[in-house]
């Protein structure tokens, strides 16, 4: 062990590197399903929600974190991508230490959730159903395609937060994009 340190020019660069990827926490979109209903387009989202220890902390020391499932709609040509819709789903998770409980809390509807654990409070937020998406009559009959993320909002970060989450992945919990075709609907 002390051979390969010796051998390493900056073990120091090379600790920190190793302990920023450790404590990544990407999240995944798992799937989504697409359904008609009333001439309108909804979808089912699964996902598997990772926190890091330092956004756990962050919640933890009485911070609310602002998480947003993005959707977009987007006509596939070979030029490039046209936008046809945007729509987001925003939730809230505060932790309440007098009462012991975290609290997911959506701004649309103002329904509250009241969890014991994270892994519950995360559990709520992993899987939304019933989300409309657009009218029928809006998406053309040629190769649309619907782009699905999860994500933290910097919006109601401190400032030395989003500075720390530019510069480093220990805030990194936003999945990739997950990306299915509306072909046949």
């Amino acid at each position: 062990m002390k051979s390969i340190l010796q051998n390493i020019k900056y073990p120091f660069i090379v600790l920190c590197l190793l302990t920023s990827f450790a404590a990544s926490g990407k999240s995944i979109i798992q799937r989504t399903s697409l359904y008609t209903k009333n001439e309108t387009l909804f979808v089912d989202v699964q996902s598997k929600i990772a926190l890091t220890p330092a956004v756990v902390e962050a919640l933890h020391n009485g911070l609310t974190l602002k998480f947003t499932y993005d959707f977009k709609i987007k006509n596939k040509s070979w030029y490039r991508l046209k936008s046809v819709a945007t729509l987001s789903k925003v939730y809230y998770l505060s932790y309440h230490r007098t009462i012991g409980k975290y609290i997911v809390s959506d701004p649309v509807t103002f329904e509250e959730i009241e969890c014991h654990t994270l892994n519950q409070a995360k559990q709520s937020i992993q899987t939304l159903y019933d989300f409309p998406l657009i009218l029928l009559s809006q998406l053309s009959s040629n190769g649309q395609i619907l782009l699905t993320r999860f994500h933290l909002s910097n919006d109601n970060l401190p400032l030395s937060m989003n500075i720390e989450r530019y510069l480093n992945n220990t805030w990194d919990v936003d999945s990739d994009w997950y990306e299915v075709a509306l072909d046949g609907l």
